[in-house]
């Protein structure tokens, strides 16, 4: 029996993949290409999945990720300076 309610569930809106689920995270299996990959698209912004070509989405995907990488490199710069110098 239908109801005729139409929904639209949290991955379909957002473009989750779903991870596979491992119960020993110490066993091979839970750094797999297929366990891996689910969890660095789902960590993805929103924006960058929904991109209409292949050029805007490595455009959007190289600056999220320079983004990164310049904010934990920072964030390191800092915390040795701090060791080094104190507070």
């Amino acid at each position: 029996m239908s109801l005729g309610i139409a929904f639209m569930s949290r991955s379909s809106t957002q473009l989750l993949l779903l991870e596979p689920k491992f119960t020993d995270l110490k066993s091979y299996g839970s750094r797999a290409f297929s366990v891996c990959a689910p969890r660095l698209w789902n960590s993805l912004p929103l924006e960058i999945g929904k991109c209409d070509s292949i050029d805007f989405f490595n455009k959007k995907l190289k600056t999220h990720l320079l983004g990164v990488h310049i904010f934990v490199s920072f964030y390191l710069y800092i915390s040795i300076i701090i060791t080094i110098f104190g507070t």
